[in-house]
């Protein structure tokens, strides 16, 4: 019996020594290699961006690749009609599909009125689509800087500018830019809405340069900043109310750039935690394990090791970004704020974000903040009948922006 007890002490020993070696030795630094695509500068793209009426009755859209040549999207409320392929170049007029297979090719010929016409030979899309006019919005490959920072982004601007009104996307975390459908399907969305709508490359992905794994939230606020003064300066955009729309991490930076820049009118703050980035990783690991079967007791021990080895990883970002307090920005808020939440939300601690901002409430009752919670979606508001972004999510935005006190202000 003795023997069994030792071995049982042995062991549970050894985990806490594994434990404590997780906890104090720190992990390897990942080797982050960025390699910036080119800039469309002299406009050899711009004759076949835009929209394509295919002889299946659907429209498509021509836009820039952030990983340079185009993309071909076709957009749709259901997940299964929904198509997105990039178009590498292989010669002046010929592309291949997603990868270098001579097989799969889009090609672009001129008809004989002059017209643009897009072939496509891929074994799931097979289709003659011409080229339309002015279908919904234009499109602009744009550049601008943050100091020596070379920025990149697709400026959607609507054949009727009746809203006045700019949205400014903002990512969020990781690796990101044009090239993500999810951000790609909601610009599309509100530039049809006549809104006028830049969707950038975050810093460090696709056409844009510097580093984003090293770079603080002010850092990234910044770029956003800079691509805000860009965009005003434009005699066509000068009365535009402006807005940000923070998507996940972004939402964090959104409340930085409404405090640096004056020409923020609104803030559009979407399934960002009202916690500290510390926090909210560790609830993140621990929500993990914890779907995974391990108990509250051992995930809550785990994920305080495994929280510190992940922030080791990325170590200059997370000692500039873990402390980031969103509520002390929310609680100085000057402009309307919408905040959404999905309540099913794994990667975000919802509920410790709503008794955040309710105590914050109480003490500021007057702060122009909406919070909505979408309720049965979870970090990407997913409807669950078509697992795709919910309508009423976007709606909702949209009607939120139209309210005559943003408008006013």
């Amino acid at each position: 019996m003795k023997r069994i007890l030792y071995f049982i002490t042995g062991l549970i020993g050894l985990f806490f020594l594994v434990l404590l070696g997780l906890y104090i030795i720190p992990p390897g630094q990942p080797d982050y290699q960025y390699r910036p695509f080119e800039f469309d500068a002299q406009g050899k793209y711009k004759d076949k961006v835009g929209w394509y009426q295919g002889d299946d009755d659907l429209l498509y859209q021509v836009t820039w690749s952030s990983s340079g040549g185009l993309r071909l999207n076709h957009f749709d409320t259901l997940r299964s009609n929904l198509m997105s392929y990039h178009l590498i170049q292989s010669d002046d007029d010929v592309f291949y599909i997603d990868k270098e297979n001579s097989k799969n090719t889009a090609e672009f010929i001129t008809s004989d009125f002059g017209g643009h016409i897009l072939n496509i030979n891929d074994q799931d899309l097979k289709a003659t689509l011409e080229k339309v006019d002015s279908a919904f919005y234009n499109q602009e490959e744009i550049r601008y800087y943050n100091q020596e920072v070379s920025l990149v982004g697709t400026l959607f601007t609507p054949i009727h500018d009746d809203r006045k009104t700019t949205l400014v996307f903002i990512h969020g975390s990781g690796v990101s830019d044009r090239g993500n459908f999810w951000y790609m399907y909601q610009a599309d969305y509100f530039a049809k809405k006549g809104y006028t709508v830049l969707l950038p490359d975050k810093r460090g992905c696709g056409k844009s340069h510097g580093e984003w794994h090293t770079a603080s939230f002010d850092d990234f606020a910044m770029d956003i900043t800079v691509g805000i003064e860009y965009l005003i300066e434009r005699q066509e955009m000068r009365d535009h109310k402006v807005g940000v729309l923070g998507l996940s991490q972004g939402g964090w930076i959104s409340h930085i750039v409404a405090e640096k820049s004056h020409d923020v009118d609104f803030v559009i703050d979407v399934v960002s935690s009202a916690t500290t980035p510390a926090e909210q990783l560790y609830f993140e690991i621990k929500r993990d394990m914890e779907d995974g079967g391990a108990p509250s007791f051992i995930s809550g021990l785990l994920s305080t090791v495994f929280s510190r080895r992940s922030m080791g990883k990325r170590k200059v970002w997370w000692d500039h970004n873990k402390d980031y307090d969103p509520i002390s920005m929310l609680s100085k808020t000057r402009v309307p704020v919408l905040k959404i939440f999905g309540s099913e939300d794994k990667n975000v601690p919802v509920e410790k974000s709503l008794s955040n901002l309710e105590l914050m409430m109480i003490d500021q009752p007057d702060l122009p903040i909406t919070i909505k919670v979408f309720e049965d979606s979870g970090h990407a508001l997913f409807n669950d009948n078509n697992r795709w972004i919910r309508t009423d999510y976007l709606d909702l935005v949209n009607g939120w922006i139209g309210r005559s006190d943003i408008n006013s202000n």
